[in-house]
């Protein structure tokens, strides 16, 4: 969780045909793509059944995507809901909120769904409370309405899942401060760093994620790379990534085609799903912002190559980061506690046989 810089988009109401001389206007900024699409959308050449964008909003601001209005879908988990929302109960994060959508919606899903958080989208993060909309440098939210084959997974981060190391792309903000010239600017047909100024930066340790998921998911430290494994194979239904890399989209923003999403029967939305159900920040809520890119759909191949060394698994950095880790839950006393915390049986993790799973 990572501060705003100033909003790409402005809040503004006006009629269509303003709308469109805005958009001929300022297509230098925005591109010529993103002009015609919002166009569309406006005029009604580009429907529901063609695009829709799905919103998990709390208590934010909407009127960023009030351009989007006639594809937009929201769902409100907070006090004041917009009148056209659909209110869901506050559990689960926005994973919750998406998982609802393809489940009630699995028959009737839209050409292409966009799927974002409420906030309004800007570059970078800086930290939970602090601002950021998770956008890479040069990247704007439009980039996402343009079918691209199966689907739009633009990665920000990558985490090395038997140790938590991360490793953030280099035109991804995490400071207000943050030179945008030295940055570099994000190709948005690219998923993955193009090279030259975007590419991705050396992989750092993260003992406080390591504790934070441990007494959130009530595992012990030494066991969650275990429990990661069991729940990639078992619930996901997949082998590890190669290198045990996983690459995601920080703050959960992408687009599937319906295709795509259908590569997955409901029943297995539905089995994620109840995963989330009975609390209002579950353990899964962030192990599921790693796995969107494998949630859906069912890719037979990752999104990123990986690096010689990450192939070869000769790294300076996550050996270090290991030995780290290491040392630490060599300090951490007891075995492995009775289950992930899931309320009535939201998941489980037994020993010595693991077993990660969600509500029958």
């Amino acid at each position: 969780d990572i501060i705003r810089p100033p909003h790409l988009y402005r809040k503004i109401t006006m009629p269509r045909t303003s709308m469109k001389l805005l958009c001929l206007t300022t297509a230098a900024l925005v591109g010529q793509v993103a002009c015609s699409i919002v166009a569309d959308i406006q005029e009604g050449r580009v429907g529901k059944k063609k695009l829709e964008i799905v919103l998990a909003q709390y208590n934010e601001d909407l009127g960023w995507s009030d351009k989007f209005a006639p594809v937009r879908t929201v769902y409100c988990k907070g006090q004041s809901c917009p009148t056209d929302s659909t209110q869901l109960s506050n559990v689960g994060r926005e994973g919750h909120t998406f998982l609802w959508h393809l489940v009630h919606h699995y028959d009737d899903l839209a050409d292409w769904t966009v799927f974002s958080q409420g906030e309004e989208p800007s570059e970078g993060y800086f930290g939970k409370g602090r601002g950021g909309g998770h956008l890479l440098n040069g990247v704007t939210f439009e980039d996402y309405l343009e079918p691209h084959g199966d689907s739009k997974f633009l990665m920000s981060s990558k985490v090395h899942l038997p140790t938590l190391a991360h490793s953030l792309r280099s035109t991804f903000k995490v400071s207000p401060d943050d030179d945008e010239d030295l940055l570099g600017t994000t190709d948005a047909s690219h998923s993955c760093p193009a090279g030259g100024t975007d590419a991705w930066g050396p992989y750092k340790a993260q003992l406080w994620l390591s504790d934070f998921l441990s007494q959130k998911c009530g595992v012990e430290t030494a066991a969650i790379s275990e429990a990661l494994r069991v729940f990639w194979e078992d619930t996901l239904d997949m082998p590890l990534p190669p290198g045990n890399v996983v690459h995601f989209s920080q703050g959960a923003r992408f687009a599937v085609s319906r295709e795509r999403l259908h590569q997955r029967p409901r029943s297995f939305y539905e089995s994620l799903l109840s995963m989330l159900e009975s609390e209002d920040d579950s353990c899964f809520s962030y192990i599921y912002e790693w796995a969107w890119y494998y949630i859906a759909g069912k890719p037979v191949e990752a999104p990123c190559k990986l690096d010689v060394q990450e192939a070869t698994g000769d790294l300076e950095e996550i050996e270090e980061a290991e030995r780290i880790l290491s040392r630490w839950t060599d300090n951490v006393k007891g075995g492995i506690s009775g289950g992930i915390s899931g309320g009535g049986g939201g998941g489980s993790y037994k020993s010595p046989e693991i077993e990660w799973v969600g509500k029958a």
